[in-house]
């Protein structure tokens, strides 16, 4: 998939206010987006990089979403990923 730098720029931007990635704000006076240094991600950002990891399971979460709800924040979304690998590896969800 092709993107722009802007469309690049819009989801790390995005990213960062989620907080799913450390930046260094770079932007300057005239910019047409923010430009942000990538330092690392963070906790959170790994927590979203392993839940999601699992076709079967990133899968099966994006199509009880949409069917349930239509959309959930990112908050709510890792909340039910992690609940989808609970319940795959016959853990016990949390209360």
């Amino acid at each position: 998939m092709n993107r722009t730098d802007e469309q690049i720029a819009y989801h790390f931007d995005l990213m960062y206010e989620s907080r799913l990635i450390d930046c260094i704000d770079a932007s300057r006076l005239g910019s047409r987006y923010r430009e942000l240094i990538i330092n690392r991600l963070t906790n959170k950002g790994h927590d979203f990089a392993e839940s999601s990891r699992s076709d079967t399971i990133w899968n099966r979460t994006m199509t009880t979403v949409k069917n349930t709800v239509g959309g959930a924040t990112l908050d709510v979304f890792l909340q039910y990923l992690k609940l989808e690998i609970r319940r795959t590896l016959g853990m016990p969800e949390e209360s």
